[in-house]
């Protein structure tokens, strides 16, 4: 596949096109299409728009740009390169990076020495590189699972939560927990309609400024982030229920993360014996 046909189309306003073509390569790519029909269905509907509407679009087109640069860059892999050390990619709330040192610190002590903060502005772009390489190459990512996560999103992930919710179906994704309120029964439906309540108050908010023929591209951001978080929270929580998530709450940390480190390495091992 050439890049440069994905790019063509993406400048000429044909993103469906696009998404289309990059499908018929990487048929993974399919939860991007179905986000962006789905995102259609909401602005013709009325029920999005404006700035929203442009984050959205903005965000998968720019999805769909590294995902066909990846597939070339992936090439390389078919002729047998292999990265020697594994690659650890962490996804956490701002308010567990306590959580997330600890866990890094642990991995340090026992020699895996490539460990990633996945935050700030280019948490974005290193997740999707790594979903449209299916973390080949020995890479890994662990996202700490917590209410805060599962309240507000990762940090730097809050526009790519459709993207992220991919990669924990991966085998090389390894999810952590700090507590499993997502196993509650009511769980989604609860949560749902707290962000239902904050997405309504926002909303007034914004329209208030529109009103009043003034702007604030703060609310507008955070109407945006919360409108993914809750069209992606039933899909991640149920890809959570459905995954090996691994208690790393409270005394169960030192044998959950030797679970971690066990796995990290049988997959190494793997990996590099069938490139070698």
């Amino acid at each position: 596949m050439k890049r440069e046909e994905i790019q063509d189309l993406i400048s000429a306003g044909r993103l469906e096109e696009a998404l289309n073509l990059l499908v018929k390569y990487y048929p993974d790519a399919i939860f991007l299409k179905s986000q962006y029909a789905s995102a259609m269905r909401e602005n013709n509907m009325g029920t999005i728009g404006g700035n929203s509407w442009q984050l959205l679009v903005a965000r998968i087109n720019y999805a769909v740009l590294e995902i066909a640069r990846d597939i070339e860059s992936s090439e390389s892999l078919n002729n047998g390169s292999i990265s020697q050390e594994p690659e650890i990619y962490l996804a956490f709330h701002q308010n567990d990076f306590s959580q997330a040192t600890k866990i890094k610190d642990y991995l340090l002590q026992r020699g895996i020495n490539n460990i990633n903060y996945l935050k700030g502005g280019t948490a974005g772009e290193e997740i999707s590189r790594l979903v449209s390489n299916k973390l080949r190459n020995a890479n890994f990512v662990i996202p700490i699972i917590s209410t805060n996560s599962l309240r507000e999103g990762w940090e730097g992930l809050q526009n790519y939560l459709d993207i992220f919710s991919n990669a924990l179906v991966q085998k090389n994704s390894i999810p952590l927990a700090l507590d499993f309120s997502f196993a509650e029964p009511d769980f989604i439906d609860r949560e749902v309609k707290r962000l239902d309540e904050q997405l309504d108050n926002l909303s007034e908010q914004v329209q208030q400024y529109r009103s009043a023929k003034t702007s604030d591209h703060i609310d507008q951001l955070k109407e945006a982030n919360v409108a993914m978080l809750r069209n992606n929270l039933p899909k991640i929580v149920q890809r959570l229920r459905n995954a090996n998530v691994i208690d790393i709450s409270g005394q169960h940390f030192e044998s959950g993360m030797n679970r971690v480190l066990q796995t990290i390495q049988s997959t190494v091992a793997d990996v590099q014996s069938v490139y070698h």
